[in-house]
């Protein structure tokens, strides 16, 4: 029987940590953690969780997310698929990738 949050993996017949979590099912030291609220995992394995890109996060309360499609940019903010990281939106300057900078808008004499 597989602790919380693990399962039975019957190609390897050892309990591994159920998708959204992250950690080692067969060590009762690390056992299996919910991702949180900046990665996911979206297999059964005993790995750790997937980060978000930089300067994103899941939406709302959920800590166990399971695919990347649940990460999403800051406000003002998209996914740049080039470079795997949240860049601020045409017409808003700033740092995407960093919560304490953000997006804002430019000002009159400025553009992007």
């Amino acid at each position: 029987v597989c602790g919380s949050k693990a399962e039975m993996n019957t190609e390897t017949g050892r309990c591994e940590c159920s998708a959204g979590y992250g950690g080692d099912a067969t060590n009762s030291f690390v056992g299996c953690s919910p991702c949180g609220s900046s990665s996911f995992k979206d297999t059964v394995a005993n790995m750790a969780c997937t980060p978000c890109p930089q300067g994103g996060t899941i939406a709302g309360d959920v800590s166990n997310a399971t695919s990347a499609d649940e990460c999403l940019c800051g406000v003002n903010a998209v996914l740049n698929a080039e470079s795997g990281r949240c860049e601020c939106d045409a017409g808003y300057k700033g740092d995407a990738a960093s919560t304490a900078v953000g997006c804002s808008a430019c000002g009159t004499r400025e553009y992007k």
